[in-house]
C-alpha cells in the first residue's frame, strides 16, 4: 500500500485540526523543525521514520496509525471470526506443525495463482 506524500499531508492537517494543534504546537511537541513541518504540509517532503514517530508521539496516536497513514506499513486486515479461530487455533499447534501449515497455504495461494481449478480438493505436495 503506498499513500502518496499529497494524501499524508491531508491526513496530517486533518489529524492536527482534531487535536486542535498548529504547525508551530506540532513542531514544539515533535522537535521537528518549523520549516520541516512547513514542508510536509506543503508536499515539498515526505518524512521519514524519526519524523513520523515524533509526529505520532506529539499527537498522541499509536505510532502504528502514523505509519500506514504515510504508506511505510500496510493496514492490517480487519480480523473476522474465521481468521481469530484460525490463529487461535495455529498458535496452539507446535512450531514445526505451525511452519507446515504455512507451507500449505502458500501452496494454496501458488495453485489459486495459477488460475488451475480442477474442482478436485487441494494438496500439498511432498517435500
Amino acid at each position: 500500500m503506498y499513500v502518496s506524500v499529497i494524501d499524508f499531508a491531508e491526513w496530517l492537517r486533518l489529524e492536527m485540526d482534531k487535536a486542535g494543534v498548529s504547525q508551530a504546537e506540532l513542531s514544539r511537541r515533535s522537535g521537528i523543525s518549523p520549516s520541516q513541518i512547513s514542508k510536509i504540509l506543503s508536499m515539498q517532503s515526505a518524512p521519514g521514520k524519526v519524523a513520523l514517530m515524533a509526529i505520532a508521539d506529539a499527537l498522541r496516536l499509536p505510532s502504528e496509525t502514523v505509519f500506514i497513514a504515510a504508506g511505510m506499513i500496510r493496514s492490517k486486515p480487519e480480523d473476522t471470526p474465521t481468521l481469530e479461530e484460525v490463529n487461535h487455533k495455529l498458535s496452539l499447534l507446535p512450531e514445526d506443525q505451525q511452519r507446515q501449515v504455512l507451507e500449505y497455504i502458500d501452496f494454496l495461494l501458488e495453485r489459486g495463482n495459477r488460475g488451475a481449478d480442477t474442482g478436485r480438493p487441494l494438496a500439498p505436495s511432498r517435500r
